[in-house]
């Protein structure tokens, strides 16, 4: 495989109270210039606990979020205005919100989730089935081309737009047509919520651009239906996850700083394989453990060594089983210096953590010399 360092993106965790504000806007209120643009901040998981599979296939956990230094920014403008002064990125398509196709999601426990899109679709419209509906024609672009990222209804960040127009319309708010633009900095299928921070912050985009006034918990409602990450999106920082790991109870921390390391493959990893194996060779208790108290205590100490004393993925093995070279780079992280080391989630992405900047451009140089990986960044 090829590599790929990405040392100059090098920066620190912060996952707590001193870390940028989640999902932050800054609105330019001027009628037909209005423009908001909001971010919202890539995670991963300190803490994860999984129980029993339940009848419906969905998997009870319990987990500690922790955000990272990479963000993913929505900026909302009106339709229409940008089409008349402005050419269209070249990575744009435009579709109604009446499409009804399921919402996708970055946490699923037990049925597989349909590929992205290869290739990003071409401008298209439905105007007459928007104006059938009421709802707003919604267009998608990118700051940057990804054939892995879709542009239609399939992505979050429509799913997210379409559901805050439902509830304007609940209300009796107008929604006028949107172009939603992206700018991705959290690796695709990293195992970074990445789609996720995308439909946060175009919730809350779409939210305060048309007015609809749905306070957190309301979004945080609506971004649980879209999948079990998005909630936290909303709330950034550091915080427990319960139920499907979208009830959110923000946990207090202090700034460590973290610095983190992620080792990226270009061929992904089934979740619905993992939790298959994981089903088929783990004797998973009825319910799932929760963080235990050194964890919380050090983490609201910002004692960076002992938060990595207490980091658990029980899906690490599982991952290990069927990607063994993973357990290989957990292994070179920690010769590197890292203090800790796992598998993100369901992998393949593997995540380091470093007490310093320079300990984790040397995970990043030792990686990045190693056939394992395909890409290696930090942040």
């Amino acid at each position: 495989m090829a590599q790929q360092l990405n040392a100059a993106s090098a920066g620190a965790c912060v996952p707590a109270a001193s870390a940028p504000a989640p999902a932050t806007s800054d609105p330019a209120v001027n009628a037909s210039d209005r423009a908001v643009s909001v971010s919202a901040p890539g995670k991963v998981n300190l803490f994860l606990a999984l129980g029993a599979a339940r009848p419906d296939g969905y998997h009870p956990l319990n987990t500690v979020f922790a955000q990272i230094g990479l963000s993913e920014t929505v900026t909302v403008t009106p339709l229409q205005s940008l089409a008349t002064t402005a050419p269209q990125p070249a990575s744009t398509a435009t579709v109604s919100s009446a499409s009804s196709a399921p919402a996708q999601s970055d946490s699923v426990p037990a049925a597989a989730q349909p590929a992205p899109s290869a290739t990003a679709v071409p401008a298209q419209s439905d105007s007459a089935s928007a104006a059938q509906t009421g709802g707003p024609r919604i267009e998608l672009a990118l700051t940057r081309p990804d054939s892995n990222v879709p542009l239609d209804h399939t992505n979050l960040a429509y799913r997210a737009a379409q559901a805050v127009a439902q509830q304007a319309a609940q209300r009796g708010l107008a929604t006028p047509d949107v172009h939603i633009l992206l700018d991705k900095a959290v690796p695709v299928a990293g195992g970074m919520a990445g789609g996720s921070a995308d439909a946060a912050a175009t919730l809350k985009a779409c939210n305060e651009f048309w007015q609809v006034g749905l306070s957190l918990e309301e979004l945080a409602h609506l971004g649980a239906q879209l999948g079990a990450d998005v909630p936290f999106g909303l709330y950034g920082g550091v915080a427990l996850g319960t139920g499907r790991g979208d009830l959110i109870e923000p946990l207090k921390a202090a700034p460590g700083p973290y610095y983190w390391t992620f080792a990226l493959q270009d061929e992904g990893l089934s979740t619905a394989a993992v939790f298959k194996h994981f089903d088929a060779t783990v004797q998973a208790p009825p319910a799932a453990d929760m963080p235990p108290e050194q964890l919380l205590a050090a983490l609201e100490a910002g004692d960076v060594a002992e938060v990595s004393r207490h980091i658990r993925n029980d899906l690490q093995a599982t991952a290990i089983d069927l990607r063994p070279e993973l357990g290989q780079l957990i292994d070179l992280a920690k010769k590197a210096g890292a203090l800790a080391a796992m598998v993100s989630g369901s992998g393949p992405t593997v995540a380091a953590l470093s007490s310093s900047r320079a300990a984790a451009e040397r995970v990043a140089l030792c990686w990045s010399l190693t056939p394992f990986c395909d890409q290696v960044v930090t942040g």
